[in-house]
């Protein structure tokens, strides 16, 4: 398959043989950590980007989840420590796919990291 041919399924939402969707979690239930990173790095696979990029991404969401296993804690702590610990995993990625997929509320956290140039701004 082509990669114009994925990008366009993708953008249709179209299902090409042979590509399945992301897996989802069952229910509401708080996903663990090994859970998590099970689902991230079948989303990470089907990505059209580089082996490496594939693995700088895995790597980062395990560097995240060594130090923080439960993401909703975490959560809790000051904006200001969760983007230092950003900052040194490398986590944006997997970070903002939580929010996208349901795993993690974002609250004001994200509207408060876009900043105003983001939001249409100053």
């Amino acid at each position: 398959m082509s990669a114009a041919t994925a990008a366009s399924a993708r953008v249709t939402g179209t299902r090409m043989a042979g590509v399945r969707p992301p897996r989802r979690l069952a229910g509401r239930q708080r996903p663990t950590a090994g859970c998590l990173l099970d689902v991230y790095a079948e989303h990470i696979g089907g990505l059209t980007i580089g082996p490496d990029a594939k693995r700088i991404r895995r790597r980062a969401a395990e560097r995240l989840l060594a130090l923080y296993p439960d993401l909703a804690a975490w959560m809790a702590r000051p904006t200001p420590a969760r983007l230092a610990d950003l900052r040194r995993s490398g986590a944006w990625p997997f970070v903002t796919w939580c929010f996208i997929e349901g795993h993690l509320t974002p609250s004001t956290f994200a509207v408060w990291v876009a900043g105003p140039t983001r939001r249409g701004g100053a």
